[in-house]
């Protein structure tokens, strides 16, 4: 009987479609027809559970390595197929049996209660996120079982049927399939032709009324072919060109880091039914902003796991989108290790700036934290970030001197000097410190109620995450907190520290960047500073800001921005717009966990690939990229009503805030801005 080989799927199916009327039952091979992996090589999955063995062992007090395991459940799979072999017309091997072996040699009497069944779920969940059902076989399967024909799924695999079938069902095949068959539950395989008289026995199926469909030449063309069945061969050239590239970047991968990244991000590209029609900015959050927040989150877990602390915070309304990312990588990265308590701080600059008076006062460094916006400049701008009175501090004001409306920002004209040496005495007025200190009590004591509510001070150690530049937030909130003697030591992990504000690094609280650190130059990842508003925009989380905390009684209440306050709308708005971006960052956020965790990468061998993308997309991005990323003003509840000097806003002009009749026009301005921000880098860390 002939073979008929097809090189397109929509072809084989087509021609499918016209055997229907002579067939009651087909069946179909699984891997490579039905299911296409990601990875060109199926036996990567096996390197991750080897370390995910190799990291429980460890647990347990035994010492081996994840390529030893390796090598023994090679070892111990080989000697079950060959003694399979000399019963059975085939030489194949049942997961359950030699990993219970494997498993027994290596633990001994260590080995925990279920662990078995540990190791396949974890297989099984690798094996899930690898691999997709082709979108023509979804529905083709559906339409067929509609039409009463009997579906079967049929492979040659270590995997017993009871583990295809979860893999079926996760992809949504099960309600289609009468049964799966695999040559792990009888030892009788396609490749030598015994699983077609099985199956025909098995589930009374006529071979003449029967097709078989698959990719193997011999298992299923020759084979069934020879026993009498239609067969239909799949030979698809788009599949092995999409391969032969996963298998190129992996030999690249190799050779070099920057192809690390690279092959990374190839194997999280969606495929098949995946491939949907998506807005422009859910492409954007998945090809870059995904990637970007993923590689945080992955540094964030190797410090984490580094430092052996049990709680983290994510801070400030960026740390929103910061926290649904972990949610999606912190399982898989940690494997065999506890996952840390990760929760969610309802605090902003606002809300702890005057906090944090309780216990310092005002200081001149928070005086200049507070007129750091180019719209801030008098003391009344000073006040209203602190949440103090001035009709309270009047009295100390006329003793120094100082009007409400006095400049006393250091970027004022030189002949307001005199304000600025006001101010400093003003500083050192103890009884105007008496009072700053009095203002900010309430809000300091209901701080302290919250975080106790959220056990912050349960912990010895708490790691803050936030995304970053200043450094503000950590900083206010241990100002608030210092006095107590519960104090968490403050590991502060940003996205970038820009260090422009002086606050102490110390043992008991400092801050480290992840991805951008001006302690330590790296141009490429600078240009995080170029996007800084736009992050904070995107990062944002979709409640209102965070104003205050009040107490109430023996209780606090959060205070937040009113939803029918006009910076409230325009966030709501702004939100809904990045709606897609979002999803394309979660969407991302999950498929970049399982890659990491199925090659072992470190974000030291993906750096070279994450530069490369800052440097591409945010140094020399498209017009159009630029236009879709920003949507409205930023909103920053520190920033004043004051107009910014024109000078000012020379200073701060940057590509991404570029009229877009520049960005197009203009061949060399992408140029000229990333060499202005790199000489200013460069200045600033010497």
């Amino acid at each position: 009987m002939t073979v008929r080989t097809f090189y397109r799927l929509d072809a084989l199916l087509e021609h499918a479609d016209t055997l229907l009327s002579r067939i009651d039952a087909v069946s179909i091979d699984i891997f490579d027809t039905v299911f296409i992996r990601r990875i060109h090589d199926p036996d990567i999955v096996k390197f991750s559970v080897s370390r995910f063995i190799a990291e429980s062992a460890a647990g347990l007090g035994v010492s081996t390595t994840w390529q030893s395991v390796l090598t023994s459940r090679n070892r111990i799979e080989a000697a079950h197929r060959e003694r399979n072999g000399k019963s059975y017309p085939d030489h194949e091997a049942r997961y359950d049996d030699y990993m219970s072996e494997l498993l027994v040699e290596l633990f001994a009497d260590r080995l925990p209660e279920g662990f078995l069944e540990m190791v396949a779920d974890y297989e099984l969940n690798i094996e899930d996120s690898v691999i997709v059902v082709r979108d023509s076989w979804q529905h083709w399967i559906k339409r067929v079982a509609e039409q009463g024909k009997r579906v079967f799924l049929i492979s040659d695999i270590y995997l017993p049927a009871k583990y295809l079938q979860r893999l079926a069902t996760s992809k949504g095949l099960h309600p289609y399939i009468e049964a799966i068959v695999s040559s792990a539950d009888s030892f009788q395989a396609k490749a030598s032709g015994a699983a077609y008289p099985l199956m025909a026995d098995t589930y009374g199926l006529s071979k003449q009324r029967w097709l078989h469909i698959g990719d193997n030449p011999i298992s299923d063309g020759s084979r069934p072919s020879e026993f009498g069945i239609a067969a239909l061969l799949l030979r698809d050239i788009a599949e092995k060109q999409r391969k032969g590239i996963a298998r190129s970047l992996n030999y690249f991968a190799t050779q070099r880091n920057f192809w690390r990244g690279r092959y990374l991000q190839q194997i999280m590209l969606p495929l098949e039914g995946e491939n949907q029609d998506r807005e422009p900015l859910y492409a954007d959050g998945y090809n870059f902003f995904g990637f970007l927040m993923s590689f945080f989150i992955h540094a964030l877990i190797e410090r984490v796991r580094e430092l052996g602390v049990s709680r983290v915070y994510f801070c400030s309304r960026e740390g929103w989108i910061f926290q649904e990312c972990w949610n999606r990588i912190a399982p898989q990265l940690f494997g065999v290790t506890n996952v840390p308590d990760a929760r969610y701080l309802y605090v902003s600059r606002l809300a702890l700036a005057n906090a944090a008076c309780a216990n310092t006062g005002m200081t001149a460094l928070n005086a200049r934290a507070a007129l750091l916006p180019a719209e801030n400049r008098d003391f009344r701008d000073i006040c209203r970030v602190f949440g103090l009175d001035i009709e309270r501090l009047r009295p100390a004001l006329e003793r120094a001197g100082i009007a409400d409306d006095d400049w006393i920002d250091p970027r004022a004209p030189q002949e307001t000097i005199d304000n600025r040496h006001k101010f400093a005495e003003l500083v050192g007025d103890q009884e105007f410190q008496t009072e700053v200190r009095s203002q900010g009590r309430a809000s300091q004591q209901a701080l302290e109620i919250y975080l106790e509510k959220e056990g912050f001070f349960e912990h010895g150690d708490a790691v803050i995450v936030d995304v970053g530049w200043l450094g503000t937030i950590q900083h206010f909130l241990n100002k608030a907190i210092e006095h107590r003697s519960d104090k968490p030591r403050l590991h502060g992990i940003v996205m970038a520290a820009t260090r422009q504000m002086p606050y102490p690094n110390s043992f008991e609280n400092y801050t480290q960047g992840l991805i951008f650190d001006q302690t330590r130059l790296n141009l490429p990842s600078s240009t995080l500073l170029c996007i800084k508003e736009l992050l904070e925009e995107i990062c944002r989380a979709p409640h209102p800001s965070l104003l205050k905390y009040q107490l109430c009684g023996d209780d606090v209440q959060l205070d937040f921005r009113a939803e029918d306050d006009h910076t409230a709308s325009v966030e709501r708005e702004q939100n809904e717009y990045y709606r897609p971006l979002h999803q394309g960052i979660f969407d991302a956020a999950t498929r970049y966990g399982w890659a990491v965790t199925l090659f072992d990468y470190s974000t030291v061998q993906l750096r070279p690939w994450l530069n490369f993308l800052l440097l591409s997309r945010i140094a020399f991005p498209r017009t159009t990229e630029v236009q879709r990323a920003k949507h409205l003003a930023h909103q920053d509840g520190f920033a004043g009503s004051h107009r910014v000097p024109r000078r000012i806003r020379r200073q701060n002009q940057n590509l991404w805030n570029a009229a877009p009749a520049m960005l197009r026009c203009n061949p060399f301005v992408r140029l000229f801005h990333i060499w202005r921000h790199f000489i200013k880098t460069i200045q600033l860390n010497f």
